[in-house]
């Protein structure tokens, strides 16, 4: 999270951080390893004396072990983790740009593991890494060619069974894969940003919907649309872009649910609490999705 304290400290306090890492790191390699910073938060470290996978793993350790304790900069504590990959030569990889690149592999895979672990390198990452590319290709040409769907979970009152209104979902309906999971795709669309273009599709494309349903029903619907946060991050003003698409498609705003996730309602940006307060003016509902697994969870 060194993204974090340069913006809650400041760059200096950043610098400071990254001087007092290489410190540590120093501190817990040998004296004939080399340390570099490849930029940002990312060091490398070459260990010429590696005998055996079991070598890498504890010396992965200890400096693991040596980002447990707090740092001191710009006068305040603060607490940081790393994550390490790792990669041999030659058992994973037979020159230099091969060896880092399996280990920035590596290094990804611990990161996604939850970071703050470590991870060796594997053939089975260099083939996730590749799907992952080439899915991330097909989901651009995916975008452009409509392949999106949005499918509609319906919602009932339980105490007398009237229809209330449905969720949004989007599904990838891929010309040779068939139907995309979620789970596949919808991480990959926040990473790489893409997640911004289709949040606005879905919400135009459901906002269409609750015009459709409510001309034809005796009474109101409302569809929920989930959101995401890169969206708030992504649009410099979201209120105004989900203003516009309700008078584009002569959507009511009380037709309209936007769930947001509790980190986006953790996070203390004055523009995330004012976008919210913008949308709940506009008279569009706002609900928390997926309440009680993340922070609230028991």
């Amino acid at each position: 999270r060194f993204k974090d304290i340069n913006e809650s400290l400041g760059h200096t306090a950043g610098d400071d951080l990254l001087k007092q890492t290489a410190q540590r790191l120093h501190q817990v390699l040998r004296g004939y390893d080399t340390v570099a910073r490849l930029g940002g938060d990312e060091f490398a470290v070459v260990l010429p004396e590696v005998r055996q996978p079991t070598d890498l793993g504890s010396i992965a350790h200890k400096v693991l072990n040596a980002f447990s304790a707090p740092f001191t900069v710009g006068g305040k504590e603060v607490f940081v983790t790393t994550s390490v990959g790792g990669a041999l030569y030659p058992a994973d990889a037979k020159d230099v740009d091969q060896l880092l690149q399996y280990a920035d592999a590596a290094l990804y895979h611990a990161k996604a593991r939850g970071r703050n672990n470590f991870q060796f390198y594997s053939k089975e990452l260099t083939a996730q890494a590749s799907e992952r590319l080439n899915l991330e290709s097909e989901l651009r040409k995916g975008i452009e060619r409509e392949e999106l769907e949005l499918h509609y979970q319906p919602k009932f009152e339980l105490s007398t069974g009237k229809l209330v209104g449905a969720e949004a979902l989007m599904r990838w309906n891929h010309p040779t894969r068939g139907m995309v999971p979620p789970l596949s795709f919808i991480s990959l669309a926040e990473d790489t940003g893409l997640i911004v273009p289709m949040g606005r599709w879905a919400l135009r494309s459901a906002c269409k919907a609750a015009v459709h349903w409510n001309q034809a029903c005796d009474h109101e619907l409302k569809i929920a649309v989930n959101l995401s946060a890169r969206q708030f991050a992504g649009d410099t003003n979201f209120a105004r872009s989900v203003e516009e698409i309700l008078q584009e498609t002569g959507c009511k705003p009380q037709w309209l649910e936007l769930e947001i996730t509790e980190s986006l309602l953790l996070d203390n940006r004055d523009e995330v609490r004012d976008t919210l307060e913008e949308l709940a003016v506009l008279g569009v509902t706002i609900a928390i999705d997926d309440f009680g697994t993340g922070y609230s969870a028991l």
